[in-house]
C-alpha cells in the first residue's frame, strides 16, 4: 500500500519528484552511504561502492538532495518510506517452518544482517485450514514475534492471528527499492493509502 501523505511529504521534502529507482546505481550508491555514513568524498571515492563512477553519483545524490554535504563529509537525506510491505509464507502444515522462513522477510530482525535486507513490515504465516488447529494452539510462537497466521481453505482466507508492524530506524536496502520503485512508476498500487 502507499501513504499518498507521505509522498507529498517527500515531494516538499526534495522539491522534485525525482526516484533513485531511474539507476540501480544510484540505488545502490545512496544505499551505500546510508549504511555506512557519514562519509567524506575521498573515503567515498576511495571505498568506490559505484563502479567507478563515484564523484559522478555524489555530484548527482548532492544536487538532487539525497545528500547533504558539509566541509566535504556527505550525509544521507533520510527518504520517507510511503509503501507497507505485507510478506506470507504459505505452508500446508509445517507452521513452525513458515514462522523461520516469514521472518527472513522482514526488517530489522536477525536475519536482517546488518539492516541490508528484509522489506516487509508486516508478516504472516498461511496454513491449510485443516491444520489450523495445531499452529492456533502454539499462538504463543507467533503472537511473541508479532507474526500473523491465517488458515486457508476453498472458502478463502481466515485470519486467527493480526501481524504485528515491524518498523525499524531506518530502511533496509530492498524495503528502500520497493519504495522507490513504487514511486518512479506510480505502480497499480499508487493512491491507495494505509
Amino acid at each position: 500500500m502507499v501513504d499518498q501523505e507521505i509522498v507529498e511529504k517527500r515531494e516538499r521534502l526534495f522539491g522534485h519528484e525525482q526516484s533513485l529507482a531511474e539507476s540501480r546505481d544510484l540505488l545502490e550508491a545512496y544505499s551505500y552511504l546510508a549504511e555506512n555514513g557519514p562519509l567524506t568524498s575521498a573515503e567515498w571515492r576511495a571505498a568506490d561502492a559505484t563502479d567507478g563512477s563515484a564523484k559522478t553519483q555524489w555530484e548527482w545524490l548532492r544536487d538532487h538532495g539525497f545528500l547533504t554535504e558539509t566541509n566535504g563529509v556527505g550525509y544521507a537525506v533520510p527518504i520517507p518510506i510511503h509503501v507497507t510491505a505485507h510478506a506470507f509464507e504459505l505452508k500446508l502444515e509445517d507452521w513452525e517452518r513458515g514462522i523461520e522462513q516469514v521472518k527472513r522477510a522482514s526488517v530489522g530482525n536477525d536475519y536482517a544482517r546488518e539492516f541490508s535486507y528484509g522489506y516487509a513490515s508486516h508478516r504472516s504465516v498461511v496454513v491449510d485450514g485443516d491444520e489450523i488447529d495445531a499452529a492456533r494452539e502454539n499462538h504463543t510462537s507467533f503472537w511473541r514475534d508479532g507474526i500473523g497466521l491465517y488458515a486457508a481453505d476453498r472458502d478463502g482466507l481466515e485470519n486467527h492471528l493480526e501481524s504485528e508492524e515491524v518498523r525499524p530506524p531506518r530502511a533496509s536496502r530492498d524495503l528502500l527499492h520497493l519504495n522507490e520503485i513504487t514511486y518512479a512508476d506510480r505502480s497499480p498500487l499508487w493512491g491507495v493509502s494505509a
